[in-house]
């Protein structure tokens, strides 16, 4: 299973980036409805949802392909863990010179949320990685990479990407 998750479009940073940017974003909401889950995907990103041997992915990618988040939902904790080891071994396999930054254990919007950031190369390109997991009505895990060059031209769509994810009822 880990070899699906991983393709050559796994590019995201799930940590907040903290710069402004003046363009009106729209956003459409979208459900993760087995895990009680749902975020909005902005206005010309693309999502496409998989069942991958019973595993629900959700692949975000931007408009301009600099950013892709992959959401999985994990059937319960354990799961999850083992989601979060082989997308780390992933990582540590398809990148070079992988630096964990931050990691911590916090609330985003009400939910419990483990995240690990950090700091690696892909092909020659400076990449930022981060690794979550949401605790909604079922664990949803989250991994992605971006180019560290267009981290700041995507800042406050990501941003209010991040801000957009919580768990519903």
């Amino acid at each position: 299973m880990s070899k699906h998750i991983f393709s050559s479009r796994i590019f995201i940073v799930l940590s907040v980036l903290a710069i402004a940017a003046t363009a009106a974003i729209s956003l459409k909401p979208y459900l993760l409805k087995e895990a009680g889950f749902q975020f909005e995907v902005p206005e010309g990103w693309t999502i496409k949802a998989s069942d991958k041997d019973g595993v629900s992915q959700h692949i975000l990618t931007s408009n301009d392909e600099a950013v892709t988040v992959v959401f999985v939902v994990a059937d319960d904790p354990a799961m999850a863990e083992k989601l979060w080891d082989t997308f780390r071994e992933g990582l540590d396999d398809e990148m070079k010179n992988v630096k964990a930054k931050d990691h911590k254990e916090n609330k985003h919007n009400g939910m419990e949320h483990l995240s690990e950031a950090g700091t690696a190369d892909s092909n020659g390109k400076a990449m930022n990685w981060s690794l979550d997991i949401f605790v909604a009505e079922k664990p949803v895990v989250a991994f992605g990479a971006v180019d560290a060059k267009a981290a700041k031209k995507n800042a406050e769509i990501y941003s209010k990407l991040l801000q957009s994810m919580k768990r519903i009822s």
